[in-house]
């Protein structure tokens, strides 16, 4: 995900030029293959008089980033508007401001958000917990000889299910932490 302030959005076309092409170079930096997705976050609760705004921020990140697709994370609003708007083409929908509410077409949930919350600490940082709902745009870094899974998608799958079981009975950040390998696993 792409992010330098929280508002940064309402910088309109101009900012969303600029946070593109400086997504591009630090993705170029980090290996991140074209064709894979770049997130642009909306990371405040914006009001529908702002959203106009947010649409040319998205259209024009996209239009800075030819070679990879675009995505948004933000609220229920955010990405409903942006959706109806098609600017982008992955969305990445965040529980903050989204009022219970959760979006038909997201590709990404973020059902945790950290402080005071479930977010799994790890190396004294709060990490937010995602769901991967598929087709999200997601790369490895792997080699194609390395990509070979260490389990069988099936067999993962169930010790997941298990975990997540383990997890609603016992809420241990470990065990959360476990349950939630299936979202960063590369099959």
């Amino acid at each position: 995900m792409f992010e330098t302030t929280a508002n940064r959005a309402l910088g309109g076309r101009a900012a969303g030029l600029a946070d593109g092409a400086t997504s591009v170079q630090i993705a170029k930096q980090v290996g991140q293959p074209a064709g894979s997705c770049i997130y642009f976050a909306v990371d405040f609760e914006a009001k529908s008089s702002q959203m106009a705004t947010v649409i040319e921020y998205i259209r024009a990140a996209s239009e800075a980033i030819p070679e990879y697709t675009t995505g948004v994370y933000g609220s229920y609003a955010v990405i409903d508007a942006v959706w109806k708007a098609q600017a982008c083409s992955r969305y990445w929908q965040t529980r903050a401001w989204s009022y219970g509410a959760v979006h038909p077409y997201i590709h990404i949930y973020q059902y945790d958000y950290g402080p005071q919350r479930l977010g799994l600490m790890m190396n004294g940082i709060d990490m937010n917990l995602n769901e991967s709902l598929g087709n999200e745009g997601a790369w490895s870094s792997l080699k194609a000889e390395e990509k070979e899974p260490v389990l069988r998608v099936e067999d993962a799958n169930k010790i997941i299910k298990i975990l997540k079981a383990v997890y609603k009975i016992y809420p241990n950040t470990e065990v959360g932490r476990l349950a939630d390998a299936k979202k960063t696993m590369p099959f």
